[in-house]
């Protein structure tokens, strides 16, 4: 019996630390006979991936069928159903969605296995497809509202339009000092128009009134062209 270095048997089926020859197996798939190395003997169950995949397909168990939150009665709840029930109506007649929004802060929810914007599935529940590039729009301003009554369809421009006409567009909210990016006020506009006015063309005015300002020569220049602050000329 042959040994190798370390004085173990190297040759024998019996030896645990057999690591030549090979062992005859029968496919449990096809019956026919084929050769696996001994310690593959116990895993080994298939002569090919063929009947290998036979088995596993012969393995795969009935597809099981989706489940669905279901009322007393056994029926399936709607998205409807499911609509009014993470819903209630507010004093001023919005029907708000009490769970969480998104950053936008719409209602959205799953339906037939797509996200949707609950006012947009509110409507289209009521009233049909949305066509292609049409916004619904809020009457009330509430972006969580999903009163049916509250919504209109329209346009991009038709939203623009209504949200300036409600004073809710930062163009149409504030101007002057009062917009939240404005480093100047009316009277530091007064005190540039009338320096701007005694000045001389390339005296370097516009680039002292921006270091003094604190905004750029651009702006001073813009203010001189009435490209912006054109609302408001200086009057007392």
């Amino acid at each position: 019996m042959a040994r190798n270095a370390a004085g173990l048997v190297v040759s024998g089926e019996s030896n645990p630390n057999w690591k030549g020859g090979k062992v005859n197996l029968n496919c449990f798939v096809c019956g026919k006979e084929f050769s696996v190395i001994p310690s593959r003997k116990d895993k080994a169950k298939t002569c090919s991936l063929i009947c290998w995949n036979s088995h596993q397909t012969s393995l795969k168990k009935p597809p099981v069928e989706r489940r669905y939150r279901k009322t007393r009665d056994g029926r399936k709840i709607t998205s409807q159903e499911k609509i009014e029930e993470r819903s209630s109506i507010k004093e001023n007649g919005c029907i708000e969605w009490n769970l969480k929004t998104n950053r936008s802060g719409y209602a959205s929810m799953q339906h037939d296995g797509k996200s949707w914007l609950v006012h947009r599935l509110v409507w289209t529940f009521k009233h049909g497809e949305i066509p292609e590039g049409m916004y619904i729009c809020h009457k009330c301003d509430n972006r969580k509202c999903i009163n049916i009554d509250h919504l209109f369809i329209g346009t991009h421009a038709d939203n623009m339009q209504d949200m300036a006409q409600k004073g809710r567009s930062d163009s149409g909210r504030y101007h002057g000092e009062m917009h939240g990016l404005s480093k100047l006020t009316e009277s530091n506009i007064r005190e540039i128009r009338s320096v701007l006015s005694l000045a001389k063309s390339k005296d370097g005015t516009s680039g002292r009134l921006a270091i003094q300002f604190g905004v750029s020569e651009s702006t001073i220049s813009l203010i001189k062209n009435n490209k912006i602050w054109n609302g408001w000329r200086g009057k007392k």
